[in-house]
């Protein structure tokens, strides 16, 4: 019982929805960073692309 009691508190009282709402609809309107890692995939891809338009096309027989 006493555990729920606390909850509704923290939830009518501590916890700002109305803040909370806004700052996840500020964060949606922020364009998404790549990590270093996505970032050197996608540089890996390029350069594999670059080589492949590179090289001769090979016929088979």
């Amino acid at each position: 019982m006493l555990s729920i009691l606390q909850q509704f508190i923290i939830q009518k009282y501590v916890i700002d929805e109305k803040a909370i709402h806004a700052k996840i609809q500020e964060n949606k309107n922020k364009p998404a960073t790549q990590s270093k890692w996505q970032q050197k995939l996608e540089e890996m891809q390029k350069a594999q692309m670059d080589r492949a338009k590179q090289q001769p096309t090979r016929k088979k027989k």
